[in-house]
């Protein structure tokens, strides 16, 4: 069935446990909501046709906080074939420590452009592992970032990110008033591993977009 959740609200919280087989959409506010929280090992398996949508970021209040489609934490695996929407300065899948392997499809669903519409489609922390499948599809659309990964000042495994698939970045922003420029990335790597595994994987980037950045590179 569909779940809606509210600002610091959590759908579901797994530690440890196993989840597979949701169905129906999963509706997240602003304000660190979280859809799916995993840790400890915990398994998440989202199958098609499973919808998150995760919203934009009031842009009305001060220090505005995005939110989460899904948090994996620990250890924690998370498959993802169903489709996630992103909305400005939000999150899809946020991992420390764990490994995501996307199957399916991560989509820009914001609309303003400003400096809190960063968006994230999959953002990974310490030291663990993102692939971005064949089948993956993921489009950041303007002002965002296909893939995350921050391995700084972390020493005992080396973060990675594979892509299989298709990756999509849209233009990047000038803020006219600061003079300071926002780039669209499809991967931005620091400290991590960062391959473009095979010959049909793509990573489209569009006006002042950046394809990979790699910062300390690692491997």
């Amino acid at each position: 069935g569909n779940l809606k959740i509210s600002a610091n609200g959590i759908g579901y919280y797994l530690e440890p446990s196993s989840m597979r087989g949701l169905s129906g959409t999963i509706k997240i506010d602003d304000g660190q909501a979280i859809g799916i929280f995993g840790g400890n090992g915990s398994n998440i398996d989202i199958q098609a046709p499973m919808i998150f949508e995760v919203g934009d970021i009031n842009s009305s209040i001060l220090n505005p906080l995005g939110s989460f489609g899904i948090v994996g934490k620990d250890g924690t695996n998370i498959l993802n074939s169903g489709e996630i929407k992103v909305g400005n300065g939000s999150v899809g899948i946020y991992e420390t420590d764990s490994v995501v392997k996307n199957f399916g499809r991560l989509v820009s669903s914001g609309s303003s452009i400003n400096e809190n519409s960063v968006r994230v489609m999959i953002y990974g922390n310490k030291g663990g592992n993102i692939i971005n499948e064949s089948t993956g599809f993921i489009d950041a659309g303007d002002f965002g970032v296909g893939i995350y990964e921050n391995g700084k000042n972390y020493l005992l495994t080396i973060p990675s990110v594979e892509n299989r698939g298709v990756i999509k970045a849209g233009d990047s922003y000038y803020d006219p008033v600061s003079g300071n420029e926002f780039h669209s990335i499809g991967i931005y790597g620091e400290a991590s591993s960062i391959k473009n595994m095979t010959a049909s994987s793509q990573i489209t980037v569009g006006t002042g977009g950046i394809g990979i950045y790699s910062y300390n590179p690692s491997g």
